[in-house]
């Protein structure tokens, strides 16, 4: 009977292997961003039968791992493969470094806009360009003051706030559309986007 206790293929959701993978080799590192708080292993087994567990959790030959929490800094995941014999084991170890956050900024254009008079049950609309770096992939949510909603498409479902969702640690500059409609009396309202806020 063919035993063996080896991996032929192992690979990251996020990132890749150093040094690249070979069946003999037990040791790994790999570099992921900020944004990226977990992480799956797909392992794959020389023999069909051998047994896998990725740290200490079984996963079927060929098949993704659980989900794998990272903490900032490093973290270490053990892949053990036991062959048919059950007595043969080898541990490949990926040592996987979640980089530390940067300064998250936002940047918002206008910072603040006049609207003039406004009469009562009457709507003006405008919008503002949001943009941002460093952040943790975590969606930035804006949320209007009171008399004002705000939508995500000039003619889309205006509400109270909205989620802006992006990939990896940079939000693209994304328009924020915004609605006044005054309920209690004629004024003159300047609106300083103070009410936009990164949640983390």
């Amino acid at each position: 009977v063919c035993s063996s206790d080896l991996l032929s293929a192992l690979s990251l959701s996020s990132g890749s292997l150093t040094p690249s993978f070979a069946s003999n080799n037990f040791s790994y590192s790999s570099t992921v961003p900020a944004s990226v708080n977990s992480i799956t292993v797909t392992p794959v087994a020389t023999d069909a039968l051998a047994a896998i567990t990725v740290n200490s959790l079984p996963v079927t030959n060929g098949n993704t791992s659980q989900a794998i929490s990272l903490n900032t800094g490093v973290n270490t995941i053990t892949v053990n493969v036991t062959a048919q014999d059950g007595i043969t084991v080898s541990t490949y170890n990926i040592q996987v470094t979640r980089e530390t956050p940067g300064n998250p900024l936002l940047f918002v254009n206008p910072t603040n806009f006049n609207l003039g008079n406004q009469c009562i049950n009457t709507t003006t609309n405008t919008s503002f360009t949001v943009n941002g770096t460093d952040l943790d992939g975590s969606p930035v949510t804006i949320t209007a003051p009171d008399g004002f909603s705000v939508a995500t498409t000039a003619n889309g479902s205006f509400g109270n706030s909205i989620q802006l969702n992006y990939t990896g640690s940079t939000l693209n500059p994304t328009t924020v559309y915004v609605r006044f409609t005054p309920v209690a009396r004629s004024e003159e309202h300047t609106s300083e986007l103070q009410s936009l806020r990164h949640l983390v």
